[in-house]
């Protein structure tokens, strides 16, 4: 592995308050790869849930509006501060929540750089944009998100570790760093993070949902919340499960492998497909269903990779040499 952590002293990252929020933990902005998340400085509840809310859109690819969407992922200001999108089903509760946020001295970190529902055009009206939006404060006060496990850092625990190569990617650990270090994770994206080609590196492998709120629903899926009930607070006491109890639930990552499509409504993460049987073998089971005789092909360039089974009398026993 040939990228390796490093540990930046920095401060505690930056607490505000939200009128919109009104109870649970102070909280912070946090970043997971291409998403911001309004996260609690600690778990809250007996969920001990860490993401307030999901704060960034990002703009469906298609390829005769593949521009707009670049401008929704990895952009920066003249000042090199970065900026994203709010949008989508609940765009203007979002914008309304970040612009209430304040910290101890009165100061805002989130500032709108462009509103979207004074002059918006026909597709910007189509995803709901509501604003561009710049973040204020330095990335040493924004929360950040293990890349492999997606845990979070807590107000009471040690900072992580960047990666020493493209210092996008921050891990919790060693071992989820290395474990992190495949071509189809960290290790093929290393150098296009380091280069700053964020938008290539989401369109390589996608992890943001902007269908996150619609998951967690009443009517959603639900799969982020899976095994993250009122029962895991107990079962985490009764496993002695430390480090779930200090951190709270982690931010559920894709395991997919990369993909190059260009069309896509929300990176909503596929499961991984089940197990696939071998044709030889679909051919076997097939041929195993006729009455009368059995033909067996494979798809083994070897000639002697085709067998005629005939049913015998149910007295007798079948015994040929297994294609698999």
């Amino acid at each position: 592995m040939s990228s390796t952590a490093t540990a930046p002293s920095r401060s505690p990252f930056r607490l505000f308050t939200s009128s919109e929020i009104p109870s649970g933990p102070p909280l912070a902005l946090g970043r997971n790869h291409n998403s911001w998340f309004l996260v609690y400085a600690h778990p809250h509840g007996r969920t001990l849930e860490r993401e307030a809310l999901c704060l960034n859109y990002i703009i469906p690819t298609t390829p005769e509006h593949r521009y707009r969407s670049r401008r929704s992922v990895g952009t920066y200001s003249s000042k090199g501060q970065p900026r994203f999108i709010i949008g989508g089903t609940i765009g203007e509760k979002v914008l309304k929540t970040v612009l209430s946020l304040r910290d101890n001295k009165d100061l805002a970190p989130i500032e709108v750089r462009q509103d979207y529902s004074r002059h918006a055009s026909h597709y910007e009206k189509a995803h709901k944009l509501c604003a561009d939006v710049e973040v204020r404060i330095p990335e040493s006060d924004v929360a950040q998100a293990c890349a492999h496990c997606g845990r979070w850092e807590t107000q009471y625990g040690p900072r992580f570790r960047c990666c020493g190569n493209c210092r996008k990617s921050y891990y919790c650990s060693k071992e989820c760093q290395k474990a992190d270090w495949k071509p189809a994770y960290h290790k093929g994206e290393c150098a296009l993070l380091k280069n700053g080609k964020l938008y290539e590196a989401e369109m390589r492998r996608p992890l943001h949902n902007n269908g996150r709120w619609f998951d967690n629903s009443s009517i959603g899926t639900k799969e982020l919340l899976a095994g993250t009930g009122e029962v895991e607070f107990n079962r985490a006491l009764d496993a002695c499960d430390y480090l779930y109890l200090a951190y709270g639930q982690s931010t559920p990552r894709t395991t997919s492998r990369p993909s190059h499509a260009l069309h896509r409504t929300h990176s909503a993460h596929p499961r991984p497909p089940p197990p696939t049987r071998t044709r030889a073998r679909l051919t076997y089971l097939r041929a195993s269903s006729r009455p009368e005789t059995r033909t067996l092909t494979s798809t083994s360039s070897s000639p002697t990779a085709s067998y005629l089974l005939t049913r015998l009398p149910s007295s007798s026993t079948l015994s040929a040499p297994s294609p698999l």
